[in-house]
């Protein structure tokens, strides 16, 4: 499943509290953006411990979706070091 991390969390910040609230199998692996994938390490599927936890995972994801080529997220964070560049120059169409 893919999911939108609520209030923009930190991944290593919700894979703590998931695993404090006793979901040791399941595992989030960052997408890009605010998006997780949401993958159980045990037979049970993610979807459905996802399902009977709807409450609790509902604190912290926006949404929850089956993963599909199209669930990509539209943006990535990168951080840059550029020298030699004023400050006025920077914006999003410069980079």
């Amino acid at each position: 499943m893919v999911g939108t991390v609520l209030h923009g969390e930190s991944i290593p910040i919700i894979q703590k509290r998931v695993e404090d609230a006793g979901f040791k199998d399941i595992e989030l692996i960052l997408l890009g953006a605010d998006k997780v994938f949401v993958q159980s390490l045990s037979a049970v599927s993610a979807s459905e411990i996802v399902r009977e936890a709807k409450q609790f995972f509902d604190l912290i994801f926006a949404s929850m979706v089956r993963w599909d080529k199209e669930a990509m997220p539209f943006q990535r964070g990168a951080w840059l070091r550029v020298y030699g560049i004023p400050l006025h120059a920077w914006n999003e169409f410069f980079f």
